[in-house]
């Protein structure tokens, strides 16, 4: 008879037979994002979202990119997503702080947390400067750094401490930023005129959303990290 030699685990019994494959079915999760060169943390939100959604039927660059632009045209009461704000002689694309919100007070998780934040009474928005680069940050010459402007309400409280609360405006090279007489105070104090305290959408008079009633701002808390206080 011949003996058959296994190997124990320190608990004495056999360990279970491990697959080759991380799957039994499906793609092989090790060849997945190769010739993308996605992270894993990117493979992995995105097999999560379409686990939970399904496969889209069409998912080429164009049909994305169309996606994209069907979205941002989408109209609410205060205009399209997307619109421009005029900063000294340029023109900054923006996303819409009054259309974004109309936009998200829809969804039922969301709109439970704006309601709750409004009945304290009126809102504190808070905007916030970052600067960014993604090239390595010991660069002499970093030539695609950027400075991208967010914004939140106070009155939310604990979401405060997820990136998911606060919302994009606006994103510029530094380039770009350097051709604007006044810099990053210029281009803030222009957001606050352009996008929040406008004819079209004045916070402090108050913005009606879908469902929770009418948010009204009546203070505003500029925060920004170092690199971009550096660079205003």
């Amino acid at each position: 008879m011949r003996a058959t030699k296994r190997r124990l685990g320190d608990d004495g019994a056999a360990p279970a037979t491990r697959s080759r494959r991380s799957s039994s079915t499906g793609a092989p999760l090790v060849r997945l994002g190769r010739k993308a060169r996605v992270s894993q943390s990117g493979i992995e939100q995105l097999l999560l979202e379409v686990g939970k959604q399904g496969l889209p039927h069409a998912v080429s660059r164009r049909t994305q990119t169309r996606e994209r632009k069907r979205l941002c045209s989408e109209l609410t009461p205060f205009g399209a997503l997307i619109q421009e704000v005029h900063v000294g002689e340029v023109v900054l694309p923006i996303l819409h702080p009054a259309a974004l919100l109309w936009h998200c007070s829809a969804l039922t998780a969301f709109k439970e947390i704006l309601a709750r934040a409004m009945l304290e009474g009126p809102s504190t928005l808070m905007v916030y400067s970052d600067g960014i680069t993604p090239q390595d940050g010991l660069s002499k010459h970093d030539r695609r750094k950027l400075v991208a402007v967010y914004w939140s309400v106070l009155q939310i409280d604990e979401f405060l401490f997820s990136e998911d609360a606060w919302f994009p405006i606006a994103v510029m090279r530094n380039t770009l930023l350097e051709l604007i007489d006044g810099g990053l105070t210029r281009v803030i104090r222009d957001l606050l005129l352009g996008a929040f305290f406008c004819a079209t959408a004045d916070w402090r008079r108050g913005i009606d959303l879908q469902g929770v009633g009418s948010m009204v701002v009546d203070s505003v808390c500029l925060l920004a990290d170092m690199p971009a206080v550096a660079d205003s």
